[in-house]
């Protein structure tokens, strides 16, 4: 009888060893198994991390990129402000020449200047502009003087004009003998 229970106690104890080494044998493979899925998970972080810091340095250089080509429209864009402000005064310069011209002109024919004009005064401390109206121009120049005998039988050609397009041909040669004239005399 005792050795059965021997036998038997023996017998459990070789199962219960089994037992204990099919568990450890399982236990070492799942740690096997999650040890090795760390590791896959921590490579392919560091491969999307490696992929990220690569995508943000293209992405900085396409930043830098674009900030250049907006630095240099912003140059191109003040470069044609300043080119434009420069026509604007030339032709407010242009424009205020024309009225004077204009203005003249109309005086000459016997009417009164429509637009007030403005002519260069100089002075000893520089130049000024001053307003000059009908009455004082009458009484500073007098538009006979400048038109010399060619010009004013061409005025009178016009006046007595007929056909529109001989008119306007007739007034096209009084303006550019006209203004060669009233810009020797009044503008320099």
């Amino acid at each position: 009888m005792p050795n059965e229970v021997s036998c038997e106690r023996r017998s459990v104890t070789i199962k219960m060893e089994h037992n204990l080494a099919d568990q450890l044998n399982c236990m070492e493979a799942t740690h096997k198994l999650e040890l090795q899925c760390m590791v896959q998970r921590h490579e392919e972080s560091r491969r999307a991390l490696e992929l990220a810091r690569a995508d943000t340095c293209k992405l900085r250089k396409e930043l830098a990129g674009i900030r250049e080509q907006v630095s240099r429209v912003r140059r191109l864009f003040e470069q044609e402000g300043a080119a434009q402000n420069v026509a604007l005064q030339q032709i407010k310069a242009s424009r205020r020449r024309t009225t004077g011209l204009l203005a003249v002109l109309n005086g000459a024919l016997g009417g009164r200047a429509a637009v007030p004009v403005k002519k260069e005064v100089p002075e000893q401390t520089g130049t000024r502009f001053q307003l000059v109206t009908d009455a004082e121009e009458e009484k500073t120049v007098d538009t006979k003087d400048l038109l010399d005998q060619t010009s004013r039988s061409k005025r009178e050609t016009f006046i007595r004009a007929g056909h529109p397009k001989r008119a306007v041909r007739v007034l096209y040669e009084f303006l550019a003998v006209f203004a060669i004239e009233a810009d020797a005399k009044l503008w320099h």
